[in-house]
């Protein structure tokens, strides 16, 4: 996850977004559709559907339940027109601040990607759906999947940065992990895992590829991400939900153009040149859950990221659930656990993000960023509400944080002794690929954490609510049922978090904002118009 700027500084990247490494004649060139994939809809009855293609010649989606397509055909009323947008990148966005944004030149063709866009709504529940893309003229194969029921409970696979294209490169890895093609193949495996179980969708914590200095490179790495088996067809076959990582962040706009969020917000959104890269914060509604993805490469503006969960919990008042992930963990035992990883923004999110979550009744945070196994205690105001290890908790007080390691095996961190561990309960690093498998309905929540190449369980933990307000209200463990004992009275020895925290959220004259106590005065991290 950590860069290395002092080679990024050796580098020309601007000029690997325009010099494709081999060009082919014209005429040669398909408007194939690849990369696709199709996101979770603001709710169970809508799916948005993303590809890319060399030719702007207009953007179809055919699609029809299962028992309408015959020996192959649609119904006649089966096409959703889309839209189709010139792609662009920037190399190096945080190390090179000043490069340009420019057209993401394909480097096998020297046509400039695009971007296809459409969304089917309507979508009956438990029921089969076959589709394809294209522009009228090419399509993509047929594919299919099948609408979940939300309201009799569901369940996804969730996995930490699959990294695509690190191959290792702190060479801890139990599996051959030395070029492109092994990260594609053990994130293949994964997926095969994975979706062995019943899962309505796959959610992926960021940093699906690595590199961030090379347009062409990253064009592999995504390929290789969306289809890393070329006979099962994963992402093709199941929703997806993914967000920015800080690598995926590093070639500017690029991330924003492969997926087709729900809910996208200007709030919590990056820029780079005075050019948005339409990452911003995003929400989708499953049954009675309430999901929020916040954009942790924009990290000190916390009184955004307020602004958005205010609103999405306003929408969605009567969920039972709510869920929030991020990519940058808060809460990890790794390597990037604590204020020595100057250009990680590790320690502003721990000490300004859990308010958010306290404020606004948040269960379960996901979290990628540090390549290993990191479960905390429920946690509230900064500290562990009950430092007594269980795997089940019912009507518990704060917010429980999942660090996932490496869904591919591509890179892993080492545990960090010197850091704080006072909100860990699990901690496993093994350096094998694990994914979790979630389950959720009205009262309860598990989550079951696997390790690829054995199957077995490394962790399992489970939340029962008995009323949508009780998480916050109450606390209610196997072993303990207040929240005021010894661990939650001590003064956290990294963050200096306790009752009487040096952050707060504020509104002052009516400004919204994030206000720190600092030996120097008052630190506002404002939200940006």
């Amino acid at each position: 996850m950590k860069r290395n700027s002092l080679v990024l500084l050796g580098l020309i990247p601007a000029l690997m977004l325009v010099s494709p490494t081999k060009v082919v004649k014209a005429d040669s060139i398909t408007n194939t559709p690849y990369n696709i994939n199709f996101q979770m809809g603001a709710n169970a009855s809508e799916m948005r559907f993303n590809w890319f293609s060399l030719y702007n010649n207009g953007s179809e989606l055919e699609i029809a339940k299962a028992n309408d397509v015959q020996n192959g055909q649609f119904p006649s009323n089966s096409i959703i027109t889309g839209s189709a947008t010139a792609v662009t990148a920037t190399a190096s966005v945080e190390d090179k601040p000043g490069n340009p944004n420019q057209p993401a030149v394909d480097a096998a063709t020297g046509k400039n990607e695009y971007a296809n866009r459409a969304a089917a709504t309507g979508l009956a529940p438990s029921t089969k759906y076959i589709y394809r893309v294209g522009d009228g003229t090419n399509w993509s194969p047929n594919y299919s999947f099948t609408t979940g029921n939300p309201t009799a409970g569901f369940s996804f696979g969730v996995f930490g940065d699959p990294q695509i294209g690190a191959f290792d490169s702190n060479k801890h890895s139990s599996l051959p992990h030395a070029s492109l093609a092994d990260d594609q193949s053990g994130w293949a495996n994964t997926l095969k895992e994975v979706t062995s179980n019943h899962v309505d969708f796959l959610f992926s914590l960021g940093d699906q590829v690595n590199n961030y200095d090379d347009l062409s490179k990253q064009q592999s790495e995504y390929k290789a991400f969306f289809n890393p088996d070329s006979n099962q067809n994963y992402f093709q076959d199941y929703p997806l939900v993914a967000f920015e990582g800080n690598h995926d962040h590093q070639m500017g706009t690029y991330y924003s153009f492969h997926y087709n969020h729900p809910n996208l917000s200007t709030l919590g959104q990056s820029s780079n040149s005075n050019v948005d890269n339409n990452d911003g914060d995003y929400w989708f509604t499953y049954g009675n859950v309430l999901f929020m993805v916040l954009n942790a490469n924009d990290p000190l503006d916390t009184a955004a990221h307020d602004q958005f969960m205010q609103q999405a919990i306003s929408a969605n008042p009567n969920v039972k659930w709510k869920v929030a992930a991020w990519h940058q963990s808060a809460y990890s035992e790794a390597n990037h656990s604590d204020a020595s990883s100057a250009d990680d923004p590790i320690m502003t999110i721990r000490k300004t993000w859990p308010k958010l979550m306290d404020k606004y009744g948040i269960d379960v945070v996901l979290q990628g960023h540090d390549h290993e196994y990191t479960r905390t205690f429920q946690m509230y105001n900064g500290v562990p509400v009950n430092t007594a290890k269980t795997n089940s908790v019912t009507n518990p007080k704060g917010t429980v944080y999942f660090t996932l390691d490496s869904g591919s095996g591509s890179k892993y961190y080492d545990f960090k002794s010197t850091s704080d561990h006072t909100f860990s309960s699990v901690f496993w690093q093994q350096y094998v690929p694990t994914y979790s498998y979630v389950t959720m309905n009205d009262s309860k929540f598990t989550i079951n954490t696997v390790r690829t190449d054995t199957g077995a369980s490394i962790d399992n933990y489970s939340i029962t609510k008995t009323s949508a307000n009780s998480a916050q209200g109450t606390t209610s463990t196997a072993s303990n049922s207040t929240s005021t004992n010894s661990a939650a009275q001590v003064q956290n020895p990294k963050t200096g978090d306790n009752n009487s925290s040096n952050l707060a959220l504020a509104s002052i004259g009516g400004f919204s904002g994030i206000i720190a106590i600092t030996a120097i005065g008052a630190i506002i991290y404002k939200r940006r118009k």
